[in-house]
């Protein structure tokens, strides 16, 4: 019994460690600088040039050019395994650029990316009817997020709106009768 009990929980554990890795893989990660961030190298882009980074964040638009796919992306705060959480509003967007071609069906405006890129410049675009400077990375490694959709809220696929529908008498449909509600009891 004792055997059994501890390979249930090694097989535990280990499904658990699998399940809880980061999305891009090790070889990509390798030369990502863990104490350099956006912020940091958009203040000094000349200074950091050729150094990695650990990116994430929204598709703004892409573009798809002779010399192959440029993503505008908003930069959003990381979780530990890479998943873009939040608006960073400090580091401000940037440019991915890559050689390949992205599908732009696939790498659309709205989409959540994580990536890895070396710091190869800085590129001044027209933002609204400002020039933005956005600071540039050669793509490395790229992740494509799949689409979140929106869970579907239990309350609205019940009579009234409310699970508890008989026993709830708030959620009843107002009735021209002269109490207002109309109960089932009435």
């Amino acid at each position: 019994m004792s055997k059994i009990l501890w390979r249930v929980i090694l097989l535990l554990v280990l499904s658990a460690a699998v399940g809880c890795t980061h999305v891009l893989p090790p070889e990509a990660r390798r030369e990502v600088d863990p104490y350099l961030d956006l912020r940091t190298v958009r203040e000094a882009v000349a200074e950091h040039e050729g150094s990695t980074l650990l990116v994430g964040g929204l598709i703004v638009d892409h573009a798809v050019t002779r010399e192959g796919s440029r993503l505008e992306i908003l930069s959003y705060t990381l979780d530990r395994w890479g998943r873009p959480l939040r608006a960073d509003e400090q580091a401000g967007r940037f440019l991915a650029q890559t050689e390949r071609v992205l599908d732009p069906a696939l790498y659309e405006k709205g989409r959540q990316v994580t990536l890895t890129g070396v710091v190869a410049g800085e590129a001044a675009l027209p933002l609204g009817e400002k020039t933005y400077r956005y600071p540039l990375l050669r793509l490395r490694a790229i992740y494509l997020w799949p689409r979140q959709e929106a869970w579907p809220d239990p309350w609205l696929h019940r009579p009234y709106g409310h699970p508890y529908y008989p026993y709830h008498p708030f959620n009843y449909p107002y009735h021209p009768y002269p109490f207002g509600w109309r109960y089932p009891w009435w």
